[in-house]
Parts: structure tokens; sequence; C-alpha cells
């Protein structure tokens, strides 16, 4: 008896409109095949009223590998139960959230050094006290206003 299977072939995909998955019907273990392309050409422009690229005719029994379908010993179909490593998967979690944890302590680090070393700088300790060079030598400061004016202190 014939069979009638579906050959898909690589999708199409467009930027705009809709992508399209073309396909070849395959008809295989046909006894008379004259019969069959009789009945092909029987209604004109059936391959592109089914949406199929070609219609392909055997009289051997064709097997596509995508449309088999495994068995297991007893010849029922194969029942396929995939698991996830969700160990593994949580393993992989926690040493990503520990390296960026680390490095937002480093950055958070660098930038507590970076004002650090600003302070310094500008002769502002973790005191608040600073110091004005004056020619009478160094003598303690404050800073005033928003613009970090300097005046010695009286």
């Amino acid at each position: 008896m014939a069979r009638i299977q579906i050959l898909e072939l690589p999708t199409i995909y467009r930027d705009e409109g809709p992508d399209e998955t073309p396909f070849v019907l395959v008809i295989d273990q046909v006894e008379d095949i004259e019969s069959v392309h009789a009945f092909l050409a029987d209604p004109p422009g059936l391959k592109d009223q089914l949406g199929a690229r070609a219609i392909l005719v055997f009289d051997e029994r064709v097997e596509i590998p995508a449309n088999e379908t495994p068995v297991d010993p007893n010849g029922y179909p194969l029942k396929i139960r995939v698991e996830g490593d969700f160990e593994t998967f949580h393993q992989q979690v926690q040493d990503e959230i520990r390296k960026a944890e680390a490095e937002i302590l480093d950055r958070r680090q660098a930038a507590l050094d970076g004002q650090r070393l600003a302070q310094e700088r500008t002769g502002i300790a973790h005191t608040g006290q600073i110091f004005i060079q004056t020619p009478q030598g160094p003598q303690p400061g404050k800073v005033v206003g928003s613009d970090t004016e300097r005046s010695p202190e009286k």
C-alpha cells in the first residue's frame, strides 16, 4: 500500500513577512506508478495547491529519518524523558553570583581608594583637618563654600 510522507526542507527566514518551511511530498511503495502520475496530473497545479516544492513518487519504500518514530525492543514507540542537571546549573549560578559580588566589592574598594587619594591630595584627611601653606608655615584651615575655598582658621 502506498504511503505519503512529508520531507521538510530548511526553513527560509525573512526579515519582513512570514518565515517559510518548504516541503516535498513523498509517495512511496506505489504499485502502479503510471496511475499515480495520472492522478497527480489530473488536477493541474496540485503541487502548487498543496504548497509543495515537489512531489516525488517511488515504487520502493523510502525512509525519511525525520519521520521515523524510535521504538523500544518490543516495537512500541520509545518514550524519551529528558531531565535537567539542576545541581550543576545551581553551582554555575552560585559561581556567577560570587564572581559578580567580588567584582562589585572590587569596584567599591577602588572607588573608596580613589576618594581617599583625592582627599589626601587636597589635604583633607579622615579627621577633616586641612593645612594651608602660608608664609608663616602650614596653618590649620577649613573648607568653606561649595567650590571648596580654603581659608586659615583664626
